[in-house]
């Protein structure tokens, strides 16, 4: 859906209606929820490269809060690292490998989101600043994902 449509202003105007009509406690979840319906409408895709970054770095930050050994900890931060670029350089680079190393296998017709980047780093970033201890680590995943 692109931004410019009829059907984005629609939707931006249906989800203002309905996140004023619902109590504010119920608010968070209705921005999550057409959050995801947004992303559901870019493609399915897109949503499974930023649940699964999601859920790495939201275990990997409450792992950390867990474990107070150095090592341990700087052990944690490096795989969810590594996690996490495995799948942006997944999303973004996959075709020019498979075009150039694998030409004869099936394609996978990838679709990047748009600031799949940006989300990654961020959400790096956020871990690491749960392992400096700059940050606690959100209990909570619903309001992680905002």
């Amino acid at each position: 859906m692109s931004v410019t449509s009829f059907g984005y202003v629609c939707f931006c105007a249906v989800s203002v209606v309905l996140f004023y009509a619902l109590p504010k406690i119920m608010r968070p979840y209705a921005l999550l929820a057409f959050s995801l319906i947004f992303y559901c409408f870019a493609g399915a895709g897109g949503l499974v490269y930023v649940l699964a970054t999601s859920v790495c770095t939201y275990a990997s930050a409450l792992t950390l809060n867990r474990l107070s050994k150095k090592t341990h900890r700087k052990l944690v931060v490096t795989l969810c690292c590594v996690i996490c670029l495995g799948i942006l350089l997944f999303v973004k680079y996959w075709g020019n490998i498979q075009e150039y190393f694998l030409p004869d296998t099936i394609d996978l017709n990838i679709l990047v989101p748009l600031g799949i980047s940006f989300y990654t780093f961020q959400a790096i970033g956020y871990v690491v600043d749960v392992y400096r201890k700059k940050t606690p680590a959100q209990k909570n995943f619903a309001k992680y994902l905002l």
